[in-house]
């Protein structure tokens, strides 16, 4: 099956016929796409801080107010 002539030379149709300009004009509009985790996993990376600066004193409270065990 023969490839068509458009498609046998593609930058050459991009660069006569489109247009570099063109190109960059559209690449410039385009807006900033989320990651495929729909930025999941960086909402998940904030809660991990806040974890990681709240845990020690809550620790320590639970620690300081829990009686100490007895032997039997």
């Amino acid at each position: 099956m023969p490839i068509l002539p458009v498609l046998a030379d593609v930058g050459t149709l991009v660069r006569e016929k489109i247009g570099m300009d063109r190109i960059r004009a559209a690449h410039a509009a385009t807006t900033v796409r989320l990651p495929k985790d729909h930025g999941h996993l960086q909402l998940l990376e904030g809660s991990y801080v806040r974890i990681r600066q709240c845990a020690p004193k809550a620790l320590e409270a639970v620690r300081s107010s829990v009686a100490p065990m007895r032997s039997c």
